[in-house]
């Protein structure tokens, strides 16, 4: 029998413990990249929004504030989609989910390239926000039901890790596709990194817990 802790409740020996994998390493690895380059297709966009705003408007004294509007309206959304988006997850589960907001995410970013007006631009860049805000805590949601207490902490910082890689990746790349190809081209950058990472998770078979 394993040893009692003074509080009378069972341990592991240590050597066990630490002779434990990591549950599903591959899958771990997958939420990671999965973060990683869903931060990366958000944060891609981040840097030509304004431009792309004063192309469609062209120099107007309010081109900041509009400006402003179009950039922050993905937060906007998201904070009221999170919630359902969290109780669908434990409704239906986290992989299942997933297979609609990213498609979904997918759709809405880039018909962003094409959009004939202002007003438009803004319409979708909200309604990309209700399924962008979604994916990262969906993965996170994923890693807690899966992985025991003690290994959580290190698929956390994992996790952490490569969000704000992403975050820093994104807008870099972002700026240079921009740069070369022209602002459009960042959306169509974006939509194609869901739209690779919607494919992965629907060819990617489910694990069993």
């Amino acid at each position: 029998m394993p040893p009692r802790s003074t509080d009378g409740i069972s341990s592991a020996p240590a050597s066990e413990a630490s002779a434990t994998p990591l549950a599903a390493r591959s899958e771990l690895t997958s939420w990671v990249i999965l973060v990683l380059l869903t931060q990366c297709a958000i944060m891609a966009l981040q840097p030509i929004v304004s431009l792309h705003v004063r192309e469609l408007i062209g120099e107007r004294p309010d081109l900041a504030t509009l400006a402003g509007l179009a950039f922050s309206v993905v937060g906007l959304s998201g904070l009221l989609a999170a919630p359902l988006v969290g109780r669908a997850s434990d409704a239906k589960g986290a992989r299942s989910i997933l297979l609609v907001i990213v498609p979904a995410a997918a759709l809405l970013t880039v018909p962003q390239a094409y959009a004939p007006s202002y007003g438009w631009f803004v319409t979708q860049r909200f309604f990309a926000g209700l399924f962008l805000a979604g994916i990262i805590p969906v993965v996170n949601a994923m890693i807690g039901r899966n992985l025991t207490e003690s290994e959580r902490g290190r698929a956390f910082g994992l996790t952490s890790g490569a969000t704000f890689f992403g975050a820093a990746l994104g807008p870099v790349s972002g700026g240079l596709i921009g740069a070369k190809w022209g602002l459009s081209s960042v959306f169509l950058y974006s939509g194609a990194i869901l739209s690779i990472l919607a494919l992965w998770i629907a060819r990617k078979p489910a694990r069993r817990r």
